[in-house]
Order: C-alpha cells, then sequence, then structure tokens
C-alpha cells in the first residue's frame, strides 16, 4: 500500500521530532550543528574548522551541563503553570492535628505552634 502525501509529511515530522528530542536529551546543539570540539563530558576548548558564523558560548559547555540546564528550565515552566496552591493543603493537616485531639493557634499569628493533647495553651 503506497504512502499518501499527508503519511509521509507526518512521518516526517515525527522523525525530526524524535531527533529534537534525542539533541535535547544528549546535550547537543538543538539544530544538531557542531561548533566546538566539547563532547557530553568535556567542555570545548576550540572551534571545529569550517564552522562560521558566531558561536555561543553554550556550545563550548560539555552536554551534561547543557542538559541539565534544560531539565531544570523544563521543570521551572512545568512547575510555574501547575495551578495548585499550598492552601488546601494546610487546611487538611489543620482538621488532621484536629481530629488527633491538637490545639493549633489561628493562621493569623505569625508563629504557629501545635500544643500536644493535653496541654493548655
Amino acid at each position: 500500500m503506497a504512502q499518501t502525501k499527508f503519511d509521509k509529511q507526518v512521518e516526517k515530522e515525527a522523525e525530526s521530532l524524535m531527533f529534537g528530542i534525542g539533541r535535547v536529551l544528549a546535550g547537543r546543539d538543538p539544530d544538531g550543528v557542531r561548533r566546538t570540539d566539547a563532547t557530553f563530558w568535556r567542555s570545548g576548548t576550540r572551534v571545529l574548522p569550517k564552522v562560521e558564523g558566531r558561536i555561543r558560548r553554550r556550545s563550548y559547555k560539555a552536554g551534561w551541563r547543557r542538559l541539565s540546564f534544560r531539565l531544570a528550565l523544563g521543570a521551572g515552566v512545568a512547575e510555574a503553570g501547575y495551578p495548585g496552591h499550598p492552601g488546601p493543603r494546610r487546611h487538611r493537616v489543620r482538621d488532621v492535628l484536629h481530629r488527633a485531639g491538637c490545639r493549633v493557634k489561628p493562621p493569623s499569628m505569625t508563629n504557629q505552634e501545635i500544643t500536644p493533647p493535653g496541654q493548655s495553651t
């Protein structure tokens, strides 16, 4: 069965995406062009022959450093986009402590202290 034009385009885009993910995980430049002698474990010290144009500083960094930066940046973006907030968790903890018989000072106090059962404040 022959591939249609749409199937070929989808396959090409999927292949480009996989190569891009591979480059990110390998700590390489996103466009796939090697500009320095940097490897995954070693930082670069020189520009490779026949490379023209401006060489960015990140091209000299070791691949593991680029990978850790990209993962940290992605995690930060994902965390910033998370719609949750700590409010409901604080109330759940207060409810559990209240059921256990502990006294919790109101949240208006700057120093929240938990008093064990049987002691007065």
